[in-house]
């Protein structure tokens, strides 16, 4: 496609001869030096830039500024703001700027991370602390879960423990055995003797002293048969009564071992947790995380036993498997703290700037890894976008860039609406099947967005989406002017002066200050004002430092600021010079003196987007006799 061109067209005179009557508009001579504002260098009130002082705020904004100190100040839900204006004003880095003002005065938000949920892993727990306490809590347990690795191997490995679980289980054979011994009696009355096999306890008759097999029973009298039949019932009677015994022994033995596990486990971790604990008194899901983690790990002993194996196996000079490597590493992950947000670095509120606020960098995303062949995901894995990092402060967003992404406008939307961030999976959002995936808990939101984009983006979502209304109530309007006195001509100065120091430039002399302020006006089209591009302008004082850097001069004179502006236009005039060719070589057919009848001149003026040039066009008009 060709450059979009604008056509404005201006009338040089107009003259025409269509009837017996001539009028003639009367014109005046218009000087070239009232075409454009020149500034005299003595307005801007200094000798170089240098001596100015920085500027700060937002300039020549006062309604824009009003609506975001309005918008900053509501606490109402649906109260966000929109920064609206022309492209280039530098609408984000003023609102960035007095945000990050307005920040400081608010207090820091708390931290966030994800821990466990032991009842349900599918759905991690949100925890909060206190700015900076998160990255100390998640130290604190990984040195809590080290110490309990060495602890508690070492207490299930002590002579005390050994020797207590020795006494159990020798009280518990010696009553087994008495169980038995008693249950041998009763059979050996009857002709029968007590046999254990791999099934239980079981009973076979006996004859002259030794056990006989189903072939020889089958072989004996009727009668001998009927009285092992008779004894039969009174030594299964005494049978299950042994096998209740035997059962309920075992059980009582395991729960005495367990019982003495446990609390040998609690003896050896439970100094450790309470220390932990009297640290984190005022945080009452924190305290409720330890106690459930306490519980787990007694649920969980072999685990730590595991893993005092695999480290002594590490300690060792036989080099692991792959999966004696990395399985306890897995195993151990469910004490693990995932820190979402911290904010421990952080002096008031936070203000992020998102410029690729994709659904995942916006929202956040659960990730998954491959271990051992599969695919697997769990809270560790979670992680935060710039909404989580924002919380508690203020979230700048380009309206353009964030309707790029439908996800990311909806999940933006349904994030305000519900109080509250909910991270999903990507398949999740777009409603596709997979596999059974995380669903954590949704941490609450308190943050205020500013979404800076053009009028015609602004008016196109308030038309078309009924949301938008409700949740951005406030529109900060910024103008691309301001009114030409004498105190803005200096804030251009102050702003020449501010950009300097921040990029290590040369500073202005008046002269080329000057210049700027001419070139501010020619932006604006009104020599009344000044435009507030000031990227635009920025660049033009960049363009001049280069410039003056190859004249290796101290500062950037008025001649380099002159130079960038014929280079820029050098870059972009191929077209205003070949249609000026054509022109005069006459391809292009123009009167330039003199009248003719039915026949003016016009101007039209055809923009390249960054370059804007006259083109001269001959206007013509015929007439003739109507009919009846």
């Amino acid at each position: 496609m060709g450059p979009y061109i604008l056509r404005r067209v201006f009338f040089r005179y107009c003259s025409l001869s269509v009837s017996p009557w001539k009028h003639k508009l009367a014109i005046s001579e218009l000087p070239p030096e009232k075409l454009r504002f020149e500034c005299p260098p003595g307005k801007v009130e200094c000798k170089t830039s240098q001596e100015l002082s920085p500027l700060e705020g937002v300039v020549g904004q006062d309604r824009a500024l009003k609506a975001l100190v309005f918008g900053v100040e509501m606490k109402a839900k649906g109260f966000n703001i929109f920064a609206a204006g022309p492209p280039v004003t530098g609408k984000r880095p003023a609102t960035r700027s007095y945000l990050e003002k307005i920040a400081k005065t608010k207090p820091t938000p708390p931290d966030w991370c994800y821990v466990n949920n032991f009842q349900n892993p599918y759905e991690p727990k949100a925890l909060k602390l206190p700015a900076g306490k998160a990255k100390i809590f998640q130290k604190d347990l990984k040195n809590l879960i080290d110490q309990v690795k060495r602890a508690v191997p070492a207490a299930l490995q002590s002579e005390e423990f050994a020797a207590r679980t020795n006494s159990i289980t020798k009280r518990s054979v010696e009553e087994r055995d008495k169980i038995l011994n008693e249950l041998n009696d009763v059979a050996k009355e009857s002709s029968y003797a007590v046999r254990m096999n791999q099934l239980g306890i079981g009973i076979v008759p006996i004859r002259a002293g030794k056990a006989i097999s189903q072939e020889e029973y089958d072989t004996l009298p009727a009668s001998t048969k009927k009285k092992f039949e008779q004894s039969r019932e009174t030594v299964r009677t005494a049978l299950d009564k042994a096998g209740k015994q035997v059962n309920e022994l075992e059980a009582n033995t395991l729960d005495e071992l367990k019982k003495l596990r446990d609390d040998t486990v609690h003896y050896a971790m439970g100094g450790l947790i309470s220390a932990l604990t009297s640290r984190y008194q005022d945080q009452p899901e924190v305290i409720q995380y330890l106690n459930d983690m306490r519980d787990d790990i007694l649920e969980n002993t072999e685990l730590f036993v595991l893993g005092g194996a695999e480290q002594q196996k590490k300690d060792s000079d036989t080099p692991p498997s792959l999966i004696e490597r990395d399985l306890p590493d897995l195993l151990f992950r469910r004490y693990q703290v995932n820190l979402i947000v911290d904010n421990s670095d952080l002096k008031g509120a936070p203000v992020i700037a998102e410029d690729n606020p994709t659904v995942t960098n916006l929202l956040g995303r659960i990730e998954s890894e491959a271990k051992f062949g599969t695919l697997s995901t769990d809270f560790t894995l979670i992680k935060g976008g710039s909404i989580h990092k924002a919380n508690g402060g203020f979230l700048i967003l380009g309206a353009r860039e964030l309707l790029t992404s439908q996800l990311s406008y909806e999940g933006l939307k349904r994030a305000l609406q519900n109080g509250n961030i909910a991270i999903e999976e990507t398949g999740q959002r777009l409603g596709v099947a997979s596999t059974k995936s995380l669903t954590p808990q949704p941490i609450p939101l308190d943050v205020k967005i500013v979404l800076a984009g053009d009028n015609q983006i602004y008016q196109a979502l308030y038309v078309a989406d009924p949301d938008f209304g409700l949740l951005f109530k406030v529109k900060a309007q910024f103008d691309d002017t301001i009114e030409r006195n004498d105190e803005n001509m200096k804030t251009y100065g102050r702003f020449v002066h501010t950009l300097c120091e921040k990029e290590n430039l040369s500073h202005l002399e008046a002269a080329a200050i000057a210049k700027v302020v001419e070139y501010g006006s020619r932006l604006a089209e009104d020599q009344t004002k000044l435009s507030t591009k000031f990227p635009e302008i920025a660049d033009l004082v960049r363009e001049a430092n280069h410039y003056a850097s190859q004249d290796q001069s101290k500062y950037i004179k008025d001649t380099h600021i002159l130079k960038a502006l014929q280079e820029k236009i050098y870059r972009s005039n191929l077209l205003d010079e070949k249609t000026k060719e054509m022109i005069e070589r006459g391809i292009i057919l123009i009167d330039t003196s003199g009248t003719k009848t039915g026949q003016v001149n016009g101007l039209s003026v055809i923009s390249l987007g960054d370059f804007d040039f006259g083109q001269p066009s001959r206007i013509t008009v015929s007439v003739g006799l109507g009919r009846e």
